[in-house]
């Protein structure tokens, strides 16, 4: 599901749970789910959907993005999930892993008019699969004083694209200062300042760098106005310290021309923020989907 239907706000908890109970589908009501399964963590309890900001993840540590729906795609928001992982249902699932809440705060700061995703945060944890395939997930929550299950799903890859640890591919992307020549690159409006230096002058610059790969006004999520924003901010703190690169997907505003150096990196989504060290390594890889200003800024402190 896009994040982009998100349309429906937020729902008051008594009637987030009135209109979701159920046992899992396929569940034997008079069969009892084996201790430690996600069939166990979900019986008898309100069910929400938990949706994936990934289309995949790799294999081992991960950072892992989601939100909490009810029926009517109502988010639940400022929680702090449980969430457990495992191949099936009735398989022992791993964790509990913790999940904290990010606020998306920077769109009303920055007075981006871009298009916009109607979240407003999201939930963020640190994961560990062991190995690629398909997985479930359940996201235990307590909501109006009671213990609900968010459930959903998340591939898991051996290989993706520009993961933590390799080295960040080089290449030039487009520079421009002034506003009208920022405004042939860069499709946020108003334009955005960080375009001041080439992708790989700033590798070889010695400093850490923050680049993201977005398209504010023609993002199919309506998340990159959001995140560019959030990413300005820690620029304002931060920027004599590294670089910051926005690098427009799609500068002649032309859905089947990306850029060719979001080509290189092999992404087929947006957005997508990476933090890269001095020696051009990644370091973090906060994508694709949401991203918030301190997990940046927690991203890159320890490599100025």
């Amino acid at each position: 599901m896009r994040w982009a239907a998100l349309a429906g706000g937020s729902l008051g908890a008594a009637g987030l749970l009135a209109a979701c109970h159920g046992r899992p589908e396929g569940a034997d009501q008079a069969e009892q789910p084996p201790a430690g399964s996600l069939r166990a963590l979900t019986t008898d309890v309100p069910l929400l959907s938990m949706l994936s900001a990934q289309t995949e993840l790799p294999a081992g540590r991960t950072r892992f993005a989601f939100g909490l729906t009810g029926p009517t795609n109502a988010l639940v928001e400022g929680a702090s999930p449980a969430l457990w992982l495992a191949r099936d249902q009735t398989s022992a699932a791993l964790g509990p892993f913790t999940a904290r809440w990010e606020e998306l705060a920077a769109y009303r700061e920055t007075g981006d008019r871009s298009p916009r995703s109607e979240l407003n945060g999201f939930y963020v944890a640190l994961i560990d699969l062991p190995e690629p395939g398909e997985w479930l997930g359940v996201a235990m929550v307590d909501v109006a004083s009671r213990r609900a299950a968010g459930q959903g799903s998340v591939k898991v890859s051996r290989r993706v694209p520009a993961p933590v640890g390799a080295r960040a591919r080089s290449g030039p992307s487009p520079v421009a200062t002034s506003a009208r020549a920022i405004a042939r690159i860069c499709t946020r409006e108003p334009v955005c300042r960080m375009h001041g230096i080439s992708l790989d002058d700033a590798l070889a610059s010695g400093k850490p760098t923050v680049v993201s790969f977005a398209t504010p006004l023609l993002c199919g999520s309506r998340m990159c106005g959001p995140v560019v924003d959030e990413q300005l901010l820690v620029f304002d703190e931060l920027g004599d310290r590294a670089n910051f690169i926005h690098v427009e997907i799609h500068p002649q505003r032309d859905p089947d021309r990306p850029a060719p150096l979001y080509r290189a990196w092999g992404l087929a989504s947006e957005p997508w923020v990476f933090v890269i060290d001095r020696e051009g390594i990644i370091r973090a890889r906060l994508g694709e989907g949401p991203a918030c200003a301190s997990e940046i800024e927690e991203a890159l402190r320890p490599l100025l």
